[in-house]
């Protein structure tokens, strides 16, 4: 078992590691993008990416007020078969979720269980993971932004 410390720090490695693999990965738009932290530029949507000691997950969280998060969700909820079409993966859709600091969010997440971030043997499956997904969503989010 490792302690706080050294499952920072495995966890840091893995996502410096992730970030120099995906640098030579051109975006779909002609910004620049930062793999890791992958800014939507619209208020309440995140794509996040988070691995553990038992999993690894994409997701695409809404936030904010009531309105703003349902509005989003549903938003991306029509456009479903499309994200479904240039988006690998199976992927999960709630529209409510409580979030253990009380808040409320709707996700759309894609995960893969059985993997650990402390064992560098499952590092590959956990990046193609990540990495088919990330790039699928940019290339989903660069056809749609405008819409948001």
């Amino acid at each position: 078992m490792y302690n706080r410390n050294e499952h920072a720090k495995i966890k840091q490695e893995f996502w410096t590691s992730f970030g120099r693999y995906m640098m030579p990965v051109q975006s779909a738009g002609i910004e620049k993008v930062n793999w890791v932290n992958y800014k939507t530029g619209i208020k309440g949507i995140f794509f996040k990416m988070d691995v553990g000691i038992s999993e690894a997950v994409i997701a695409i969280e809404f936030s904010g007020d009531d309105f703003g998060r349902k509005t989003n969700y549903e938003k991306f909820l029509n456009d479903r078969s499309l994200f479904e079409t240039v988006v690998p993966g199976n992927w999960e859709w709630i529209a409510q979720y409580q979030c253990v600091n009380g808040k409320w969010i709707s996700i759309i997440k894609s995960t893969l269980t059985g993997v650990n971030i402390t064992d560098k043997k499952d590092w590959p499956d956990i990046i193609s993971f990540l990495k088919s997904r990330i790039i699928g969503v940019d290339n989903y989010w660069t056809g749609v932004k405008d819409y948001y």
